[in-house]
């Protein structure tokens, strides 16, 4: 079993998460600022997030949280419709080795994804 954070501003998508991961330990946040709390005091094993939120913080945000944190060296996935990144956006994406899955609304993809880090990083 794996600690995964799986932040998405999408209910349908967390609760879409719950049912298709339920065999690990998530937390399920639709909120940003609450994803970066997490992210800086809860080890995880999987960090994956939506790109974009109704906020003015995203996904690529949440990321950049772990850089000082627990999670620092935690596998990442950010979960999108649409990839649109800013040259910003794309350093963040390569320097921490984030991996990007248009997946949305489509879980198998983001399911899929998932399964195959987690496998990688953990050798289930």
């Amino acid at each position: 079993m794996a600690r995964i954070l799986f932040a998405d501003d999408e209910k349908l998508i967390t609760e879409l998460a719950e049912i298709h991961l339920s065999e690990h330990e998530l937390t399920l946040i639709n909120d940003v600022d609450q994803a970066i709390e997490a992210v800086k005091n809860v080890v995880y094993d999987l960090i994956v997030s939506d790109l974009d939120f109704k906020q003015p913080l995203n996904g690529i945000d949440i990321m950049r949280a772990s850089i000082h944190s627990p999670n620092k060296n935690t596998p990442k996935i950010i979960n999108t419709s649409f990839p649109r990144f800013t040259e910003e956006e794309k350093k963040v994406v390569k320097e921490l080795e984030i991996e990007v899955v248009v997946g949305k609304p489509n879980m198998k993809h983001v399911v899929d994804a998932i399964q195959k880090k987690l496998q990688q990083v953990m050798k289930i």
